[in-house]
């Protein structure tokens, strides 16, 4: 009986051993996995980080791109004035142009003509030059004003 129990007891001490080396070999198993999975955590949280830096450079240039819109309608705002501005300016120099050459279309009409038979003699270059002074002063005025009124 002896030898019964002796070799029970071996036999239970050899399952123990093996119960230990398959417990040892789950525990390293167990340990790997858990280096592995830290491992993929540390990678996650690595990638995480990397995505939290672009979401804050992303959110600073929307910002940036926001304050520069913003810049931008208030340049256009204040063009769009301008040109406002501008534009009832050159309407009422249009305007005084159309009176101004309205004036002297009147004045052109209101001047007597004088018939070349009635001319005084002796007067003759005198009156010439006169009169070309006047005709040359008149047209350069209204070439002035014209281009000063055209677009």
């Amino acid at each position: 009986m002896e030898v019964k129990r002796m070799d029970a007891f071996e036999k239970k001490k050899r399952e123990e051993e093996a119960e230990l080396i398959n417990l040892r070999y789950e525990v390293d198993s167990a340990k790997r996995q858990i280096a592995s999975l830290h491992s993929m955590l540390s990678a996650k949280n690595r990638e995480a980080a990397g995505l939290r830096e672009q979401l804050i450079e992303r959110d600073v240039l929307l910002k940036e791109a926001a304050g520069c819109i913003g810049d931008a309608l208030a340049l256009c705002r204040e063009q769009l004035s301008q040109l406002d501005r501008e534009s009832r300016l050159y309407m009422s120099y249009e305007m005084e142009w159309q009176a101004i050459n309205a004036r002297l279309s009147r004045m052109k009409d209101q001047l007597p003509e004088i018939p070349a038979g009635e001319e005084p003699e002796g007067r003759d270059s005198a009156l010439e030059t006169v009169r070309s002074r006047v005709g040359s002063r008149v047209e350069k005025t209204g070439e002035s004003l014209r281009r000063m009124f055209e677009p």
